[in-house]
């Protein structure tokens, strides 16, 4: 069976002759998946657990119970193996197969971790890849590092971690959690894209289990690993960049390695190509794209490559639109770094001019069309509230945590949040990691007039906001494109503001924290209401 699928195409259908041409070329690759019936190949997960002093209390016990709802969310033919570190790392549980007796000892030894000390970022790396050990065949080895502060013991660089992490591919998936409005989000999101996992952002504590389970639970969808693109020039042509990226340069070309790629996953990389077309009209191949994986759980180096052509005819050349598009969000992710470059230096309004400069290119598109859930109509809507945002001149706190929520987003791969790529696997990990549900709850809405407008069955978690792909949209200038999530806990329905500029409120009081609902609340955002119907009780979901 098929795991990835690649298609290569050109920016322009021709070139003129004689001419020297820039054109985009776009790489698109598509994970396949695996059969419904077909087992995910076991994993062997070793969490890498932050005991500085900040972790001390509440935090720290929260992460606690998050590994004890873990272990019975992984199979027993799954390892596990714990470190924490502060100062420096120390091994609590050698990984190890999940039997019974496994995981008595797992949640006596994690329920014995203490916080103290300064944070060092690079032990724990280092140690927990210690943990992990050789690669068995037919597993999958993912680390798991969750933390609160910022590394200042050890290497703190987010280059120096970067490469720490980059060194441990590609038999080694990394995930990191940062917890709260204090924790180095750029440092944090620099060892995932090395370690070719994803960067979450656990804003409030009481929200760990659920960040945890839906973390790992990603990791049991991972179709394709060890992920590279590899970008060959064809005749006469030269490859200038590859937009965003920072390749390395191999015989065989330049070298763009990729996240793990999850079921039915879309990854698209572009680079920037010169053409020196011949005299006379002809085909050329502008270009030779590969990619070089491994299906999950699999040793075996497969390979796919594509020949890309392109005509050389004496006419207009015709424009690839999805090409086009593709370049201008690539570029447009390039430019949100910039921006945030700026803002981290308090320059907000250069900062938005950055962002504005590029909504406008994105709206010129041809086939633009305002919120019709397109990727490029995402993109535009994300640039809108970081625009907003960086206007409106936050202070360091607010501007840390939103800061945080946004780097879960990246345009040029669909401007969709990581934390809504839910499947159905990872949807039953979060019911699970919920604990008791709701029976018969709704959530009822209404509009300015308190006109009701629709009504949506409570579940294990909803979320609010005015773009196509949330539970509950609500399509005003007023609501950012991902606003608050309405989720159950423990049989309580609970309001999340997802770090929002304009807010989130119930009974007029701004949601700083996750805030539990009475029956007789009522949630506002924007100038709409949400009023939360809560049935009866129900026993916990199994996954």
């Amino acid at each position: 069976m098929d795991t990835l699928k690649l298609r290569a195409l050109f920016e322009r259908e021709s070139v003129k002759p004689g001419r020297r041409t820039e054109l985009a070329l776009m790489a698109q690759l598509v994970a396949v998946g695996r059969p419904l019936d077909a087992a995910r190949p076991p994993l062997s997960v070793c969490f890498v657990v932050d005991a500085s002093g900040s972790m001390k209390g509440q935090p720290l016990s929260h992460v606690q119970a998050s590994l004890h709802v873990l272990l019975d969310l992984l199979a027993p033919t799954d390892k596990v193996g714990v470190v924490a570190f502060s100062g420096a790392a120390t091994v609590v549980a050698e990984s190890a197969p999940l039997s019974q007796e496994a995981k008595r000892q797992l949640r006596r030894r994690c329920d014995a971790i203490d916080a103290t000390g300064q944070t060092n970022l690079e032990s724990g790396l280092l140690l927990g890849h210690k943990v992990l050990g050789a690669r068995a065949a037919h597993e999958r080895q993912v680390m798991v590092l969750l933390s609160d502060g910022e590394a200042n013991q050890g290497v703190t660089a987010p280059a120096g971690l970067q490469e720490i992490a980059a060194k441990m591919r590609p038999d080694v998936s990394i995930t990191t959690l940062g917890y709260g409005a204090r924790h180095n989000p750029d440092v944090l999101a620099a060892i995932a894209a090395a370690g070719a996992g994803q960067y979450w952002f656990i804003p409030d504590p009481t929200e760990a289990r659920v960040e945890f389970a839906r973390a790992v639970g990603a990791q049991s969808d991972v179709v394709a690993e060890a992920v590279e693109l590899v970008f060959c020039p064809g005749d006469n042509a030269e490859l200038v960049e590859v937009i965003g990226a920072r390749p390395r340069l191999a015989k065989d070309g330049l070298v763009v390695p990729q996240p793990d790629l999850r079921e039915h996953a879309e990854r698209i990389a572009v680079a920037r190509v010169l053409i020196d077309a011949p005299k006379e009209p002809q085909e050329i191949v502008g270009a030779l794209v590969k990619v070089r994986f491994r299906r999950a759980g699999s040793s075996e180096l497969s390979t796919l490559e594509q020949r890309v052509s392109v005509r050389v005819v004496d006419a207009e050349p015709a424009l690839v639109v999805e090409v086009h598009a593709a370049a201008a969000l690539a570029r447009a992710e390039v430019a949100r770094a910039e921006a945030r470059a700026l803002a981290d230096q308090g320059k907000f309004d250069a900062a938005a001019a950055i962002l504005r400069r590029h909504m406008a290119v994105l709206e010129a598109v041809p086939g633009y069309q305002k919120m019709d859930g397109s990727a490029l109509s995402e993109a535009v809507e994300q640039l809108v509230d970081e625009v907003t945002a960086y206007e409106r001149h936050p202070a360091g706190a607010e501007y840390a945590e939103f800061k945080a929520t946004q780097l879960g987003v990246d345009v040029a791969q669909g401007g969709k949040h990581v934390a809504d790529m839910k499947s159905a696997r990872v949807t039953a990990w979060i019911d699970h990691a919920s604990g008791q549900v709701i029976k018969g709850g709704e959530v009822v809405v209404r509009g300015p007039g308190g006109k009701e407008l629709t009504r949506v069955p409570l579940c294990a978690e909803l979320t609010v906001g005015r773009v196509q792909g949330n539970d509950i949209v609500i399509a005003a200038g007023n609501i950012s494109k991902r606003h608050a999530r309405i989720v159950v806990r423990d049989g309580k329905a609970i309001v999340v503001d997802l770090k929002t500029t304009n807010g989130t409120y119930v009974n007029g009081q701004r949601v700083i924290s996750p805030m539990v609902l009475k029956p007789s609340d009522r949630v506002m955002v924007g100038d709409h209401i949400l009023e939360v119907v809560q049935g009866e009780p129900g026993d916990k979901q199994k996954p």
